[in-house]
């Protein structure tokens, strides 16, 4: 039995259309086609039915010539349905691509971020979010020159810090205590849980990156050891 093919000339015309990233309209149209394409193709050179001796009836009445057409019309309607699934199929990933390129997307540069001195010796930046909005995410960097010491605080949510660079020593108290700090190298990781006390040191050049829930506010144990950023060195 000699099986259909599609005519290659027009198969070659709607694959050219399909190279790069097709649009929804585009897969549409060009589906579109080959499904008419597909119908006219068998009703014009339909697929053989093997059938008994003509103007045989068989044991319900029905003549070959009968079933000749109705296998004609099944085989279309079988081609017309595998053809809409597969155009249902493109103009789905169709959609779900253009969803995905659809979303925002940024990304923050090192020597773009803007730095605001804190304390002596400590300036932070805010990466992403506002640390200030209750509920809502935020990341932000703290950077810190070699000897720079933290006096205890705390914080109304958790603290979620990763050491980028230098060496971060932090430790649990209501004062600083040098005997209680715990080294924290590049890429270590901790939570300080939220209204815990706490203080650090830090070694070398320091970048520790802070992320969590907002919002994010230092309250200090003892103000009277927090050294303002603009204070002049004492003798």
């Amino acid at each position: 039995m000699q099986r259909w093919r599609a005519d290659p000339a027009k198969a070659a015309a709607i694959d050219g259309r399909m190279g790069g990233t097709p649009s929804i309209e585009r897969i549409t149209q060009d589906w579109s086609e080959h499904v008419h394409f597909l119908y006219a193709r068998a009703q014009t050179d339909p697929p053989p039915i093997r059938a008994p001796a003509p103007c045989v009836s068989d044991s319900v009445g029905v003549s070959w010539r009968q079933r000749r057409t109705e296998g004609v019309h099944l085989k279309t309607r079988q081609m017309t349905l595998i053809a809409g699934a597969i155009l249902g199929a493109a103009v789905f990933a169709a959609g779900a691509q253009e969803k995905v390129t659809s979303q925002d997307h940024s990304i923050v540069a090192t020597k773009d971020l803007k730095w605001t001195p804190i304390i002596k010796g400590c300036e932070m930046s805010v990466v992403e979010g506002n640390p200030d909005a209750a509920g809502a995410p935020y990341v932000m960097r703290l950077h810190c020159v070699n000897g720079t010491k933290i006096p205890a605080h705390w914080h109304p949510e958790d603290e979620k810090l990763t050491v980028l660079k230098g060496v971060f020593l932090v430790g649990t108290g209501d004062s600083f205590d040098a005997k209680k700090l715990h080294a924290m190298n590049v890429g270590d990781f901790t939570v300080m849980p939220k209204e815990m006390h706490h203080f650090a040191l830090c070694k070398g050049d320091n970048i520790v990156q802070a992320h969590g829930i907002g919002p994010f506010k230092v309250n200090w144990i003892n103000p009277s050891e927090v050294i303002p950023p603009d204070a002049k060195p004492t003798k």
